[in-house]
């Protein structure tokens, strides 16, 4: 965490993905959404991490926060009359941009979301008046994901990425959230695993069916759009071999379904059994398998 002081107070600025909380990710999601230029998101993201907006006033081009009564008081009058010098602090857009630039590693053609925390790990749908559903997501990596889970978000993720159509995000936050198991904590007592409080992933959508942009904002949808993306840049990175143009995924003619069909040898019975396995195992597998036979490859070349 970064610590500023603004008029004698200090505040807490988070200085990667790794230090944001679920109000610092509301936020950020909540500014994805409203298409600013890389300038004024973070600024405007400066002011509201801070939480210091309702301090602020304007003036023109500048910006001011004052204490106490004072911020009630138009600038233009505390300009022009002088009122209470010193209980207004003017900041120019300058001093503003300049501090915006810590914030660099949310939104700049260059910076990359690493969150892999879920800062969302559940969202309430209200179906009508009287009724309301309680979905719950992922852990923390996708440690719970399974294969063919993974593979459905990861298509609507890459359609949105594409098209921009905010229904890609309602199949994304479908895939990937839904209703708790009623007998989650008695299977806690009897099993040393670490297993999903997630019902068992069907392919049923409950978020396209069940709610609409009513009960559900866009900026909560783009926090767990957030979310996946972080976990994914994270796969990225510890499963090199799998996203690589000539031996993986993102390369493959046929998708998801000709990596997990390469595991298998083409046999169904056991294609049935890798798309129920975590992805990170299957992942893990996949990767070592491409590693190794690259190293035949080099081998034998060299011989």
């Amino acid at each position: 965490m970064i610590d500023i002081s603004i008029e004698g107070k200090k505040y807490l600025l988070p200085e990667s993905w790794d230090d944001v909380t679920a109000r610092d990710l509301s936020i950020i999601s909540d500014l994805y959404t409203r298409f600013y230029t890389t300038q004024d998101f973070l600024k405007f993201a400066l002011i509201r991490l801070l939480d210091i907006r309702r301090n602020l006033v304007r003036y023109r081009d500048q910006v001011a926060i004052a204490r106490g009564i004072y911020r009630i008081i138009p600038f233009s009058i505390v300009v022009r009359h002088g009122i209470s010098k010193g209980k207004v602090k003017v900041f120019p857009q300058e001093d503003l941009l300049v501090l915006s630039q810590m914030l660099t590693w949310i939104n700049t053609p260059t910076s990359k979301v690493t969150l892999t925390r879920n800062l969302l790990p559940g969202i309430t749908i209200r179906r009508s008046i009287f009724s309301r559903l309680h979905l719950y997501g992922p852990a923390d990596q996708l440690r719970d994901v399974i294969a063919i889970e993974f593979a459905h978000a990861d298509k609507a993720f890459l359609e949105y990425c594409a098209t921009g159509d905010p229904d890609k995000l309602d199949d994304l936050v479908s895939v990937l959230y839904r209703p708790r198991k009623w007998y989650w904590r008695i299977e806690r007592l009897f099993t040393d695993k670490n297993n999903s409080m997630r019902m068992r992933y069907t392919g049923i959508k409950y978020g396209r069916d069940s709610y609409s942009s009513i009960s559900l904002s866009l900026p909560v949808k783009y926090a767990v759009f957030l979310h996946f993306q972080g976990c994914r840049n994270d796969l990225l990175s510890k499963y090199p071999f799998v996203f690589t143009s000539d031996g993986g995924s993102d390369g493959h003619s046929s998708g998801w379904a000709g990596v997990f069909r390469a595991l298998t040898n083409e046999n169904i019975t056991d294609l049935d059994k890798v798309l129920e396995l975590p992805i990170h195992t299957v992942l893990f597998d996949l990767n070592e398998k491409i590693r190794l036979n690259k190293q035949n490859e080099k081998s034998k070349t060299n011989a």
